[in-house]
């Protein structure tokens, strides 16, 4: 593990410099509004949501089932990547104050799109439900085909505004970020374990040292009871040994495992 840890701290440190020298050519760290994490959860999110929309209307198509759910799986993964794609491109290609004019007129555009579909729907619905007659009304090709491409439309939409906040406005700042943020991901579980090791052998390690220290106490009271007891039955002076202290070989002790500010050991 740390060799591993040490290979990956090695990649780490080039990206590392990369990062602060653009950032001071720039004047300013990286800008993430959109944490990446929840971007990504967004990105499934709208997935899920667009697969039983395709789903519907592949139906219409007349073909086996399990073509169906290809199709519609096929398109659920495919338009919000799309839309991935273009919101770093967009975020990287304009200025960043067009990019948020252009996000800012969009958003109410579609939103009001989306909402006028979706009653639009909901109103077909009820139509059809409260019919006297008991048959279905639907409704008009135009206004289907109008609701299904705005409730595209918006997941294309919230896949691009997601991706265009989760980035950095420049390119290279962005890029060194994002790479400092996926090797300190691989780093970190390999430096919680190591953390874990070495709090662990360094326990051992002064466990160890408690008992030799007990052990060597108990060795000092042994010899001074034979010091005493000797003394008594002797009618000469004590020898000049039992003057000194008692002496214990030099012990090389295990290193202890030092913990840095990553709480990685740097020990053996």
């Amino acid at each position: 593990m740390q060799r591993h840890l040490n290979d990956l701290e090695r990649r780490m440190r080039p990206v590392a410099d990369a990062y602060k020298a653009r950032s001071a050519e720039v004047g300013r760290d990286a800008m993430i509004v959109f944490p990446p994490v929840f971007h990504w959860i967004l990105i499934a999110f709208l997935a899920v949501g667009e697969f039983p929309l395709n789903t519907v209307v592949f139906r219409l198509f007349g073909e086996a089932e399990y073509m169906t759910y290809i199709m519609a799986s096929t398109l659920a993964l495919i338009i919000p990547l799309i839309g991935v794609f273009i919101g770093v491109h967009l975020r990287h290609a304009i200025p960043r104050r067009i990019g948020n004019v252009l996000i800012g007129v969009l958003t109410p555009l579609v939103v009001a799109a989306t909402l006028y579909a979706v009653s639009l729907l909901r109103n077909t619905y009820i139509t059809s439900q409260m019919s006297s007659t008991g048959t279905q009304i639907l409704p008009e090709g135009n206004q289907m085909a109008y609701a299904l491409f705005a409730l595209n439309a918006l997941v294309f939409f919230g896949a691009t505004v997601a991706s265009y906040f989760a980035h950095d406005p420049d390119e290279r700042l962005d890029g060194f970020h994002h790479s400092m943020k996926a090797l300190d991901r691989k780093m970190h579980p390999i430096r919680k374990k190591l953390y874990a090791f070495g709090t662990e052998l360094n326990g051992e390690i002064e466990q160890a040292k408690s008992h030799i220290e007990e052990m060597r106490s108990l060795t000092k009271q042994r010899i001074q009871l034979y010091r005493q007891s000797n003394i008594r039955h002797r009618r000469l002076l004590p020898p000049p040994s039992f003057r000194r202290d008692t002496e214990f070989p030099t012990l090389q002790w295990w290193p202890t495992v030092s913990m840095n500010n990553n709480h990685h050991p740097e020990g053996t």
